[in-house]
């Protein structure tokens, strides 16, 4: 059981090493050049992400990029949360306190090492949505105790 929970997590290691590290540049675009092969679905989809309206298309971006970055780092939070419960009896502000450490020393960490990788740009807003998907995943297993504490007094009641 262990051992298959290490293979989870080096795959997901993996993964974001490769995501911020091995993918040039930040475009959707270049992600359906990678991921899709040639051919016709390929094409419409380039035809769709470079015929849309600048402003509109820029802002879907933007929104596409904060939500992969919050999804990235809510399972390191979730994971810290879940680990840290079962060693350390803290009350959640000491979760959130050592997700929101963890996140931004990881989420720094990335961006120093895309610095040094061509065609990728570090950012800023990538370390505040990362550092965020990190708490938001530690106050996750809190979130669902709280709800299911509330829905049995609600039962009750």
């Amino acid at each position: 059981m262990k051992k298959r929970w290490w293979f989870i997590a080096a795959g997901y290691i993996a993964l974001i090493l490769f995501g911020t590290l091995v993918v040039r540049g930040r475009s959707a675009l270049e992600w359906v050049y990678l991921l899709i092969p040639p051919g016709t679905l390929q094409e419409k989809l380039v035809y769709l992400l470079q015929n849309h309206h600048p402003l509109m298309f820029s802002r879907l971006l933007t929104l596409t990029d904060s939500i992969i970055n919050i999804g990235l780092f809510l399972p390191v939070g979730l994971a810290l949360a879940l680990l840290l419960q079962s060693c350390v009896s803290w009350d959640i502000r000491g979760l959130l306190v050592c997700a929101l450490g963890v996140g931004l020393v990881l989420s720094v960490g990335i961006e120093l090492l895309q610095s040094y990788v061509p065609h990728r740009v570090p950012s800023a807003a990538d370390v505040v949505m990362n550092t965020g998907g990190a708490v938001f995943g530690c106050y996750l297993p809190y979130f669902r105790k709280a709800y299911a504490q509330h829905n049995s007094s609600e039962d009750t009641g």
